[in-house]
């Protein structure tokens, strides 16, 4: 099994450099593919000028890339591909949350997705190479899971592969269910404003920039329940997530903290609290996946977590929440605890 996790340069950190727009006119083919379709000689899917249309969702269908020449690669985390690749386009007409899946091609795929035609190569939209690996797939077969695009957006679907590898592809695009993640009663509130373009993210930044940690204490025996809100932006021309970082004390003993968003979520536990050289253990997910990071604390010590999209592109404001166990605090929540008033400790 293939495997990396890619943590690029400062694993926490908030921004990535955009990309100049492209100037490209793309104009897109309405047909379904089957072995190596010309138009005037011209293959079509071959570009992203020429994809080939998804008119409406569920959709599936397949061909053979092997007749088809290398323009894209993107690393999903593995560079380096020489792969013919295959494109489709799908402009929602609201927006929705969708799957796109190669289980049943028959080749180690690899799939991403452009966002418009200013979303040259060097930043996807998305990315997957290695998601199945066999029964009932084809392993090394790719799947991009829950993906939320927006209505007014075409999205260009690039069906690749690993190294050089070409040959029978079947691709499916389905809609998901949105996932809503609700804040119980009783749950802490982080209170950050609602982030947009241009905005400048100082509030709980932690390690990212500007400082400040919103404190969680337990209120129910050692546990607390946090209910907050990240997304993506640009600023000055930067795509940017919002990255929310907490502080906690320990009881001593093991402490778990479960965390489920509404968007792409990575989330982190932080064990070892020097900005300048970090500890930390971290997880990846889907919408609405929750995720779980445990740590064996010594009694006082001080713990972080830190919460954001995995992703720096497409996430509109979005909910996320999370319980941990393990530390300190009063029995009862109170007006204290709540973010407004301990972020000001924390400026």
């Amino acid at each position: 099994m293939r495997f990396a996790l890619l943590l690029a340069g400062f694993a926490l950190a908030s921004a990535v450099v955009g990309a100049s727009a492209s100037t490209s006119n793309h104009h897109v083919k309405t047909s379904t593919p089957s072995g190596i379709p010309f138009d005037g000689g011209r293959l079509i899917g071959d570009t992203l000028e020429e994809a080939w249309v998804i008119g409406s969702l569920p959709f599936s269908s397949g061909g053979n890339t092997c007749g088809f020449t290398n323009n894209y690669d993107e690393a999903c985390p593995y560079t380096g591909s020489s792969s013919p690749d295959v494109v489709f386009a799908y402009t929602p007409a609201g927006d929705e949350i969708i799957s796109i899946d190669l289980c049943h091609s028959q080749y180690d795929t690899k799939v991403f997705v452009y966002e418009d035609e200013w979303s040259p190569p060097g930043s996807p939209f998305a990315c997957n190479d290695d998601y199945h690996f066999g029964d009932p797939c084809f392993v090394y077969t790719s799947k991009i899971e829950r993906l939320t695009i927006f209505s007014g957006h075409t999205y260009y679907i690039v069906v690749d592969g690993y190294g050089n590898a070409c040959g029978a592809f079947q691709l499916d695009v389905t809609p998901e269910e949105p996932c809503i993640v609700t804040c119980p009663e009783g749950g802490l509130l982080e209170g950050e404003p609602a982030c947009q373009d241009e905005y400048y993210d100082e509030y709980n930044a932690g390690c990212g920039g500007g400082g400040g940690w919103t404190l969680v204490e337990a209120y129910n025996g050692e546990c607390a329940t946090m209910c907050g809100r990240s997304c993506t932006f640009f600023f000055q021309g930067a795509g940017i997530r919002d990255t929310d970082w907490f502080t906690m004390t320990c009881e001593g003993g093991p402490v778990t903290a479960t965390c489920t968003a509404e968007f792409p979520l990575q989330f982190i536990l932080i064990y070892g609290i020097n900005c300048e050289n970090l500890h930390f253990d971290v997880a990846q997910g889907i919408p609405c996946e929750p995720l779980t990071l445990t740590y064996d604390a010594a009694p006082g010590q001080l713990l972080w977590l830190w919460v954001g999209p995995s992703t720096f592109s497409g996430v509109p404001p979005s909910d996320y929440r999370f319980e941990v166990c393990g530390i300190e605090g009063d029995n009862t929540p109170t007006s204290e605890q709540t973010w407004g008033s301990i972020k000001a400790m924390f400026k």
